[in-house]
C-alpha cells in the first residue's frame, strides 16, 4: 500500500517509507551525522549514569552515605541529572529526578562520613550512660561526646543541609524557566 503525501494536480508523490532515510537526511553533512551519533551516545551514557544512581537510592536506607558507594563521581551524576531535566522538562520522572538531584548532597566524602558515623555511635553510648541518672555516668557521657568531634559532626550536617537547599533553589529556578518557555 502506498501512502500519499500530497495530491497535486497531475502528480502523486509517495510518502517516505518508515525504513528509508528521511529525504532531508541526505542534506546532512558527515559532521552533522557524526554530531547526531555522538549526541545519542551521550544521552545513552547519561541515562545509564542516572539509572545506576537511582538503583543505589532504592537500596540505600541511611540519610547520609559515603561518596565511595556512588556508582559514578558525584559531579558526573549531578551533571547527568541536570542535563536530563534541561533536555526533557516535561518527562514523567521529573519529580524523581529532582529528588535524586537534591539527595546527591547527602553523599559526603568518606572522611566526613566516618566522623558522622563515629559520632552517631558515641552519642548512642552517651545516651545509655546518661539514662542511668548517675552523676559519674553523665559526666562520662559528656567527656565521650567532647572526644567524638560533635562540633565537627554538627558542622558537616549543617553543610549537607545548606548544599541541599542550594540544589533545591537550582531546581526551582530551572522549573520556573521551563514554565516560562512553555507559556
Amino acid at each position: 500500500m502506498i501512502a500519499l503525501q500530497a495530491i497535486r494536480p497531475g502528480k502523486i508523490e509517495k510518502a517516505p517509507s518508515p525504513t528509508a532515510p528521511h529525504p532531508r537526511s541526505e542534506l546532512k553533512t558527515p559532521q552533522i551525522r557524526a554530531f547526531d551519533r555522538d549526541f545519542e551516545r551521550r544521552c545513552r551514557e547519561r541515562r545509564k549514569t542516572i539509572a545506576s544512581y537511582q538503583e543505589l537510592l532504592e537500596k540505600w536506607r541511611a540519610p547520609v552515605g559515603p561518596e565511595s558507594v556512588l556508582p559514578f563521581p558525584k559531579n558526573l551524576i549531578a551533571a547527568a541529572i541536570y542535563q536530563e531535566l534541561l533536555d526533557n522538562p516535561t518527562c514523567d520522572r521529573r519529580t524523581d529526578l529532582e529528588i535524586a538531584y537534591i539527595q546527591l548532597e547527602s553523599f559526603i566524602p568518606d572522611e566526613e562520613y566516618c566522623i558522622l558515623s563515629d559520632f552517631k555511635h558515641v552519642a548512642a553510648l552517651a545516651l545509655e550512660l546518661a539514662a542511668t541518672g548517675k552523676p559519674d555516668k553523665i559526666f562520662a557521657a559528656v567527656r565521650l561526646l567532647k572526644k567524638a568531634k560533635g562540633d565537627s559532626a554538627v558542622r558537616i550536617q549543617e553543610r549537607i543541609s545548606q548544599k541541599m537547599r542550594g540544589r533545591l533553589k537550582q531546581i526551582r529556578k530551572l522549573c520556573q524557566e521551563d514554565r516560562l518557555a512553555f507559556s
